[in-house]
């Protein structure tokens, strides 16, 4: 018999981000594996309170819902609680239980927020909870709040974490984070590496680029690292090296990326593409030498993995789950977080070094072939449910 699975995610699948597009694909292939798969997803794009913002649009996903749909994935959208995000768990727990009275569930897997008012009902009907680590900040999440703030993330974050069954990393860095911030024994947690979609293996790289076509996706906001990146390259403007061009594409502040540009006297070096779609951001990715990814914290990183597969060296810091996709001086090169004088030079270097990046790229591709995919991800996944299950 299939298990039943019900995933909950606590945004639309339109929200942008890795997020939305590991629930999407941890969804498609758990399907493919054999899985009986229920989607809930709900409808926020942000971690909001009141008055919270409407998810309209290409925010909602409706595509991609459909597409799960023809797969055989069921999807089931719950409202946003209409005062706090920290809510929005109370209308996933009442749509799981009107589910489960019609077709039994072997177990939930939950993201974040939506699974906080799951643990208790979930044991009373005999379904196991499964929860995802993806937060590569849950010590600042937990620590760094006090009074009602701390309550609420305590009921949020930790208390489903802390309170699940199973839980599946993205990372090694994450499962010893889990354990670390947790208390949680790590027999209980098992890594699961996000995976990359098959379509960025076949973006073609050419031969005898000149290291000069750089190029930054995803958020633009601080712990993104495009300020930071913005910054390194005007000191490596001020030591009079010009020779680069700078693609920055995503979504977030624009305004606040082009003052930085323009303050550190580089606005004719940069160009804002804002948010592309999978087909435009493969075309930007063979125009480019090297993808230049400063985040602050990842629990995976999709976005690095993504420019590995396609071929392309990336710089990025060296933090969270990263050194375990970009290997340093052989796919790509990894810099001190928040060292800028760091990150100029090692931007100088590859600028500097042409043939070499392009053989990192290479070795990056062959990385991720072998180790990143979301069949392989599924796979993992299906062999610790199944063995759990059993076992009951």
């Amino acid at each position: 018999m299939k298990l039943h699975i019900v995933i909950a995610f606590p945004y639309a699948l339109g929200t942008p981000g890795g997020g939305s597009e590991d629930c999407l694909q941890t969804a498609r292939h758990l399907r493919r594996a054999g899985m009986d798969v229920t989607l809930i997803t709900v409808t926020s794009h942000t971690a909001s309170r009141f008055p919270r913002p409407e998810t309209t649009g290409d925010l909602i996903g409706r595509e991609k819902e459909l597409s799960l749909q023809e797969q055989g994935v069921e999807v089931i959208r719950v409202a946003q609680n209409p005062w706090h995000y920290f809510l929005d768990g109370i209308g996933v727990r009442k749509s799981i239980v009107a589910l489960h009275q019609k077709k039994k569930i072997d177990f939930v897997v939950g993201w974040h927020q939506e699974a906080a008012f799951l643990p208790k009902k979930l044991k009373s009907l005999g379904i196991k909870l499964v929860m995802i680590a993806t937060n590569g900040k849950y010590q600042e999440w937990r620590y760094a709040s006090h009074g009602l703030r701390r309550f609420f993330r305590d009921l949020t974050v930790a208390r489903p974490l802390q309170k699940a069954d199973l839980i599946f990393a993205r990372s090694e860095f994450m499962k010893k984070l889990v354990q670390d911030v947790f208390q949680i024994e790590p027999g209980k947690i098992e890594v699961a590496y996000c995976g990359v979609s098959a379509d960025f293996f076949e973006v073609g790289q050419s031969v005898g680029g000149h290291g000069d076509k750089l190029l930054f996706y995803g958020w633009w906001r601080k712990e993104k690292g495009v300020f930071d990146l913005i910054a390194a390259l005007g000191e490596l403007a001020q030591r009079g090296r010009k020779d680069w061009f700078l693609k920055v594409a995503g979504w977030g502040d624009a305004e606040a990326a082009l003052a930085k540009a323009k303050a550190c006297n580089i606005g004719e070096n940069i160009e804002l593409l804002g948010k592309l779609s999978h087909q435009q951001l493969h075309k930007e990715m063979q125009w480019a030498d090297v993808v230049i990814l400063p985040s602050h914290a990842e629990s995976f990183g999709l976005a690095v993995a993504e420019a590995q597969a396609a071929a392309l060296p990336v710089i990025a810091y060296d933090v969270g789950a990263v050194p375990e996709i970009v290997q340093h001086e052989e796919t790509g090169l990894l810099v001190p977080l928040h060292n800028i004088e760091a990150l100029t030079d090692t931007i100088d270097f590859a600028l500097s070094n042409p043939e070499k990046l392009y053989q990192m790229g290479l070795q990056g591709r062959q990385h991720c072939e072998e180790n990143f995919s979301w069949t392989k991800t599924a796979n993992t996944m299906v062999a610790k449910l199944n063995m759990f299950s059993s076992q009951l």
